[in-house]
């Protein structure tokens, strides 16, 4: 067994254990944990990712308010 604390959740039938102390850290302690792990793949995927579903949510609203705008705009 591993001596790692271990976060565990269920989201309907899946359950879910993460075995790492960074659930368990302050927002300060992550954001110098990702700093001080910055080369780790792990840490580079999450950023990827977070960046590509920044991009995405910042699109969708876009074209929200573009609809929106569209729609207030008398013909």
């Amino acid at each position: 067994m591993e001596n790692r604390p271990c976060f565990e959740t269920k989201i309907g039938n899946t359950s879910i254990k993460i075995r790492s102390a960074l659930p368990f850290m302050s927002e300060e302690e992550q954001a110098r944990w990702y700093r001080d792990n910055d080369s780790l793949p792990e840490v580079q995927m999450f950023k990827q990712a977070w960046a590509r579903a920044t991009w995405y949510n910042h699109n969708k609203k876009i074209e929200k308010m573009s609809k929106e705008v569209q729609s207030e705009t008398p013909a």
